[in-house]
């Protein structure tokens, strides 16, 4: 399936490639989604070997959609190649997934001849690829018994119940959890926040996972680079990147951002004299 080659994970909206087409060709994030599923799914149907023959550039728009910039980004990202005949190809299609014989589909249904010819206890002939034609399969041998499995009794501890009752209770160990590497998208947005306030980065990246629940991670982002330039993300009253993710200050008011927050001290208004008491 398409999926295999190059798979709509979690963070397929983050990804170096996905980023830089959005970058070029201003397209929105879940269009691009759309656009590649269509021509992975064309490929993955219409191909054995990646290559869609007769099918240029123009005709590749017309089919799955998006002008010619797109598919042109798209190229200049790896995902795509044009043939010396003009044809579209899908880089290293036959690698990832395998051509003619070896491709998935095939594979599966070799798979299953072998599972059931191995249930009958047969021999299993093959060709010189090493793969099973259906018509060489002997279903003659009935199947042999599976070997009963063996059960081991549990070891029982030595001791009176006494002694084990005296025993303070153990603790069980915690596990260390691997650090979580942070995505290309985080990475992005930490380096065009404003440099005086990058500080608890670990606090960021958590506020980063929620925020991209609630908002486009290309939008934050385009945020984020116009907040690090106004006077506000210059100011010394600039919110941290953790705040400013929580509060989903990307929504905020553009004119609100015109305002530094310094404030310069300017003369004194008259003071009236106190009332003399009598």
């Amino acid at each position: 399936m398409a999926g295999d080659y190059i798979p709509f994970d979690h963070d397929f909206p983050e990804k170096r490639e996905t980023l830089a087409i959005h970058r070029v060709t201003k397209c929105p994030i879940a269009e691009i989604m759309l656009l590649l599923f269509r021509f992975w799914r064309l490929v993955d149907r219409q191909t054995e070997d990646g290559v869609l023959s007769g099918v240029d550039m123009s005709t590749l728009s017309a089919v799955c959609g998006g002008d010619l910039a797109f598919w042109q980004a798209v190229r200049d990202e790896g995902w795509l190649a044009i043939g010396e005949d003009g044809s579209v190809i899908m880089p290293g299609f036959v690698e990832r997934l395998g051509g003619t014989k070896g491709c998935a589909r095939q594979r599966l249904k070799w798979a299953q001849q072998k599972r059931r010819q191995r249930a009958r206890g047969g021999h299993v002939p093959a060709d010189s690829g090493g793969h099973v034609p259906a018509d060489k399969v002997d279903m003659s041998t009935p199947p042999e018994p599976e070997p009963e499995s063996i059960v081991k009794p549990p070891i029982v501890p030595q001791g009176t119940k006494e002694e084990e009752d005296e025993k303070p209770p153990r603790k069980p160990r915690r596990s260390r959890q691997p650090a979580e590497e942070y995505s290309p998208g985080f990475e992005e947005f930490w380096r065009l926040y404003p440099a005086l306030r990058k500080t608890s980065k670990r606090e960021a990246w958590k506020a980063w996972r929620g925020a991209v629940t609630r908002g486009m991670p290309a939008v934050i982002l385009a945020a984020a680079k116009e907040f690090a330039a106004s006077p506000k993300g210059r100011g010394p009253y600039c919110p941290g990147p953790a705040p400013w993710l929580n509060q989903d200050r990307w929504q905020d008011d553009r004119a609100a951002w015109q305002d530094s927050g310094e404030r310069t001290s300017g003369p004194h208004e008259p003071v009236e004299a106190p009332m003399k008491e009598y």
